[in-house]
């Protein structure tokens, strides 16, 4: 992670996501019953910028977070972000607070945090106009997460027809059978992030 990203701080809704993030910081250093000295020792990030992050003011970078998260037993999804959208429900990426943004309009925003799988594939898929995936289960924990880049996709699931536009995302339980349908002319593209819970193995990639 470069030492040139830096946590987003402006905004109502960024202020408050640096002052949970920094709330989080310090309660994890209390149950580790570690000192400010420490944790700045372990993490090697400097004591007053572990202070200024607990108050919720520090501007640091995803690098130091990180650094902060591991020194805390932790990871950096579990340290900068709780949030875990509903499954099924296709939501916008800009719906989201970004962890970092810069002046020129850049950003970048943690959609989901996974702590405890298995494993995990990144796919990039296209699907034709008039074309449809028909998925087996997956074991039993298993899910996707899917992101929408281009066209309308529809994804049958649990006699449910779910429909998600360009630049939204969605949170799929895997663990059953599902199917991407492009009703429409135009090819869809769309990445699926496929995990698997430490209950069971993919036997096969659906």
């Amino acid at each position: 992670m470069g030492k040139d990203v830096r946590v987003a701080s402006t905004g109502n809704r960024h202020s408050a996501l640096l002052e949970e993030v920094g709330r989080r910081a310090r309660q994890l250093r209390l149950d580790k019953h570690l000192t400010l000295d420490e944790l700045s020792q372990l993490s090697e990030v400097s004591r007053r910028t572990i202070i200024s992050l607990e108050a919720g003011e520090a501007n640091v970078s995803l690098g130091t977070l990180d650094k902060l998260a591991r020194a805390l037993g932790t990871n950096f999804g579990s340290l900068v972000s709780e949030r875990r959208p509903d499954a099924l429900v296709s939501e916008p990426f800009g719906d989201v607070s970004p962890i970092w943004q810069d002046v020129d309009g850049s950003s970048a925003r943690l959609l989901v945090a996974y702590t405890s799988i298995a494993g995990a594939e990144m796919w990039s898929w296209e699907l034709a106009g008039g074309a449809r995936y028909d998925a087996d289960p997956d074991p039993p924990g298993s899910e996707e997460l899917i992101l929408v880049s281009a066209g309308l996709l529809h994804i049958e699931v649990d006699g449910e027809l779910l429909t998600m536009s360009a630049g939204s995302y969605l949170r799929l339980p895997s663990d059953r059978s599902y199917s991407y349908v492009n009703a429409g002319p135009d090819t869809v593209s769309f990445t699926r992030l496929v995990t698997t819970s430490a209950r069971g193995r993919r036997s096969e990639r659906s």
